[in-house]
């Protein structure tokens, strides 16, 4: 990589011993300055890899949303709803003397749901945004769940789909070469 920069890097090593605990504490300081005691939203994901969920936080004024920072990123066993709010909770309390937390993003996953509305618990003027594709969806399945007929018609659907032999083998044609 060396050759390509043309650059003498430093070694793994001394970038975690020196360089990142420099660059985290000076972009820490720069995100307190502009965040503190300021009306603020948490847009919030989980991801799966190998089995392993990582769970990643960003925090934004809410006047001023283009500039987002990084609130935590964590390795976790297992990710519900009550782990979310507490990990936002703590690190916000951690980060921040003073702040108001009024927006939430999230997707629409029930574990999404329910820590929104923990969180609402501790912060009474939070307002909880799902996107618009998986609160579709959440609502979709509670209709199945409650119409047994419409349950019914989906699966059916589902079924003529799966067996079709021409949907299948056009799929792949549809798609652009990578």
């Amino acid at each position: 990589m060396e050759k390509e920069v043309k650059y003498v890097l430093s070694s793994e090593s001394s970038v975690r011993k020196g360089y990142l605990e420099k660059t985290v504490a000076k972009k820490q300081k720069k995100m307190l300055a502009r965040l503190e005691g300021k009306a603020l939203y948490v847009m919030f994901d989980e991801t799966s890899f190998k089995n392993q969920s990582i769970f990643t936080a960003i925090v934004g004024d809410c006047n001023s949303p283009r500039i987002p920072y990084i609130l935590g990123i964590q390795e976790c066993d297992s990710v519900n709803a009550n782990v979310v709010a507490q990990m936002i909770n703590h690190w916000l309390q951690k980060t921040f003397d003073s702040f108001s937390l009024k927006v939430l993003l999230s997707d629409g996953a029930a574990y999404c749901v329910k820590a929104g509305n923990i969180l609402k618990e501790f912060y009474e003027d939070l307002i909880h945004a799902c996107c618009l594709v998986h609160a579709s969806h959440l609502a979709f399945e509670k209709i199945r769940c409650r119409d047994k007929v419409v349950d019914g018609d989906i699966g059916s659907l589902k079924q003529i789909l799966s067996n079709s032999g021409r949907q299948p083998a056009s799929f792949p044609v549809s798609l652009p070469p990578l």
